[in-house]
């Protein structure tokens, strides 16, 4: 969706977002409730370009943006201040929605963000602990953080097996760049299918001893 296309709405509310942002996962339950109301909502993933999130005038995810009558009306970082973010739905958004709701989601929202904060950090703990190297350290945190709020194992495995093909496509088109194709990439690269079943069972333990 370009910003041309965008902009010919009479009102919408644009949400950029990144998979495995923990700040974006603490907005999601509210952005799940403004779905339900009497606005456009539309989400834009900015995992491959940042440009339209740019051009919107945002510079990091989560950042909301009110479209109206075709032009940019107010942009915000919805997670900085709760009384200006509840302000800006309801006044300026005109969205019928209640304190209740709206502390609901947002408290909600918290509990996902620290549960996936302290799962993350555990694991990244793990790695540290059995010295890998850089590279195999930022792999296992780019599948990981996506995929810790998978309600069941079904749902834990697709997340981590996309999210390795994801991280697979990347690294190989940075092989395919001059000077690119590096040794460590290439180990890398051998030893992410074995990561899978690892950061399943990593997780699955770490989300059963938080739950004890």
């Amino acid at each position: 969706m370009t910003k041309d296309i965008i902009l010919n709405k009479t009102k919408a509310l644009i949400c950029f977002y990144q998979e495995g942002c923990s700040m974006c996962l603490e907005v999601e339950p509210l952005t799940g409730i403004l779905e339900k109301k009497d606005i456009e909502i539309i989400k834009f993933s900015c995992d491959e370009s940042h440009e339209l999130l740019y051009e919107f005038g945002g510079d990091g995810t989560p950042y909301w943006v009110l479209i109206l009558n075709g032009e940019i009306a107010k942009g915000i970082c919805p997670t900085e201040n709760s009384d200006d973010l509840f302000s800006f739905l309801t006044d300026e958004c005109g969205i019928c929605l209640s304190d209740d709701e709206f502390n609901n989601a947002m408290l909600e929202g918290k509990e996902k963000r620290e549960y996936q904060e302290m799962v993350v950090a555990e694991i990244l703990f793990r790695s540290k602990e059995s010295d890998e190297d850089s590279l195999t350290y930022a792999a296992r945190l780019k599948i990981v953080r996506p995929c810790i709020v998978s309600e069941t194992d079904e749902d834990l495995k697709k997340c981590i097996s996309d999210n390795t093909k994801h991280f697979t496509e990347r690294l190989r088109a940075s092989m395919e760049k001059e000077g690119g194709d590096t040794e460590a990439r290439r180990r890398i690269l051998e030893k992410l299918p074995e990561m899978e079943e690892e950061i399943f069972n990593e997780i699955k333990e770490i989300k059963e001893i938080s739950s004890h």
